[in-house]
C-alpha cells in the first residue's frame, strides 16, 4: 500500500526538475486529504507490487484423470505433483496416447510457420515474374513452370491454413510410475489430455 509520484516541472522555461512524492495508499483510501494529492499532466504514478506477486499460473488436465480441471501451480511444480493432486489417472486411461500442449511452444511453432509462409510467397512471386519476363524460356519449359507454380500455390494454401498446436512429447507412463527423469516442470497454460483406453 505504498506508491510514489514522479513529477516533472519546468523552472523558468530553462530547466527541468524532478520531484518524487511518496504516498501512503492506505491513508488515501481512508480519506486523508494530506495524502490524496491532485495529479498533474505528465505525472507518473508507480504503485509498488508485493514482492514475488504475479498472476496465478494454471494448467489444465482433461480426459481420464480422476479429478479433471484447471489447477493453479506453484513455481517449479511438476506434472507428477499436479497429477497426484488430481487423484491420478483413472483405470481406463490410455497414458501412451496422452497429448501434452505447451503455449510458448505453440507460439514458436506458429512464428516458424509464418516465416516459412512469407518466404514461400516471395519465392513464388519471383518464380512467377521470372516466367513472365522470359517468353522464350516460358515457351520451352512452359508446362514445367506452370506445374511448379500450381504446386507451389497448393503448398502455400496448406501452409496458410496450418495452425501450430505446441505438442510436446512426454513419457506419461514413466511419470505415473514415478521415474524422476521422465517428469517435467510445468509452465502457465500447459494442457494435458489423457484419452480413454479403447478395446
Amino acid at each position: 500500500l505504498s506508491a510514489e509520484i514522479t513529477r516533472y516541472e519546468i523552472i523558468d522555461g530553462q530547466r527541468r526538475e524532478t520531484a518524487v512524492v511518496t504516498l501512503d495508499l492506505a491513508a488515501v483510501l481512508a480519506g486523508d486529504s494530506r495524502q490524496d494529492i491532485a495529479l498533474k499532466p505528465f505525472d507518473f504514478l508507480n504503485i509498488q507490487q508485493i514482492s514475488g506477486w504475479r498472476d496465478q499460473a494454471t494448467v489444465e488436465l482433461r480426459g481420464e484423470v480422476n479429478f479433471p480441471g484447471t489447477y493453479p501451480i506453484r513455481p517449479g511444480e511438476t506434472l507428477a505433483q499436479v497429477l497426484e493432486r488430481a487423484g491420478g489417472l483413472t483405470p481406463h486411461a490410455f497414458a501412451q496416447g496422452s497429448v501434452f500442449l505447451r503455449e510458448d511452444l505453440r507460439e514458436r511453432e506458429q512464428a516458424e510457420i509464418d516465416r516459412l509462409t512469407a518466404r514461400m510467397e516471395r519465392d513464388l512471386q519471383a518464380l512467377s515474374l521470372q516466367a513472365a519476363r522470359s517468353g522464350a524460356l516460358a515457351a520451352q519449359a512452359g508446362v514445367r513452370s506452370d506445374v511448379s507454380l500450381v504446386m507451389g500455390e497448393s503448398i502455400l494454401q496448406q501452409l496458410r491454413s496450418t495452425e501450430a498446436v505446441g505438442r510436446l512429447a512426454i513419457d506419461l507412463p514413466g511419470i505415473v510410475e514415478g521415474f524422476a527423469q521422465a517428469d517435467i516442470r510445468l509452465k502457465d497454460g500447459d494442457r494435458l489430455y489423457v484419452p480413454e483406453l479403447t478395446e
